[in-house]
C-alpha cells in the first residue's frame, strides 16, 4: 500500500514534469535566477502590467515596495515569458501574458507551476523528487552554481527564493513537502 502511494506521488511529479516540458513555449534564454521570493507577486505581476502598471514607480506602488525590487520581479515575470521591456523601458505584456492575465487566480497558479518547471535548476530539482530523493539546500546551492556564473552569497540568496518558490508549490499542489530547508517528495497529494 506504500508503495502504492509512492509511485502514485513520484508519477504525479513525473507528470508535472513532462507536461511543463509541452505545454507551453520554452522560457526565454536569458531567465535569470531572480531575487524575488514573494511568487505572488511574481504571480500578479502580469495582471498589474495589464491593469496599466508599466513601470517601476507604478510597480512599486502597486505592490508596495521599494522601486529597486520592481527590477526583481520583472526579471521573474520576463524570465516566465509574460512580459517584456518595450523600447520606452515600459513593462509590456508578451502574448503568453495576455492570455496569463485574464485566467483567475487559480488557472494562472497552474499555468505558473508548469512554467516555474521549465526553468532549469527547478526542473532538476523536480526530476531529483522524481526519483523519491530529498533536495537540501546546499543541493540547491550547487545547481544555482552549475547553472550559472553566480558566486559568493549570491548563491545562498537565490537558493532561498528557489526554496520559496518549492514552499509555494507545496501550499498550491501539495506534491512535496519543504520542512528545514529540505524539499521532499510527499506521500499525501491533493492531485
Amino acid at each position: 500500500m506504500e508503495n502504492d502511494r509512492n509511485e502514485t506521488r513520484i508519477g504525479k511529479i513525473s507528470n508535472l514534469l513532462s507536461q511543463s516540458l509541452i505545454e507551453f513555449e520554452a522560457l526565454p534564454k536569458t531567465f535569470k535566477i531572480p531575487q524575488a521570493n514573494d511568487i505572488i507577486k511574481v504571480r500578479d505581476f502580469p495582471v498589474a502590467v495589464s491593469f496599466g502598471y508599466d513601470d517601476s514607480r507604478k510597480i512599486a506602488r502597486y505592490f508596495e515596495f521599494d522601486k529597486r525590487q520592481s527590477s526583481y520581479y520583472r526579471d521573474a515575470a520576463q524570465g516566465l515569458g509574460f512580459v517584456e521591456l518595450d523600447h520606452r523601458n515600459k513593462y509590456k505584456l508578451t502574448s503568453l501574458g495576455e492570455w496569463y492575465s485574464k485566467l483567475n487566480t487559480k488557472e494562472r497558479n497552474h499555468v505558473l507551476v508548469r512554467r516555474l518547471a521549465k526553468h532549469p535548476i527547478m526542473a532538476e530539482i523536480l526530476a531529483t523528487l522524481n526519483k523519491g530523493q530529498e533536495v537540501t539546500m546546499s543541493d540547491i546551492e550547487q545547481i544555482i552554481s552549475k547553472h550559472s556564473s553566480l558566486g559568493g552569497s549570491t548563491i545562498p540568496r537565490r537558493a532561498s527564493t528557489i526554496l520559496s518558490w518549492y514552499r509555494w508549490i507545496e501550499m498550491e499542489i501539495g506534491l512535496i513537502s519543504v520542512c528545514n530547508g529540505v524539499i521532499s517528495p510527499n506521500v499525501q497529494t491533493r492531485l
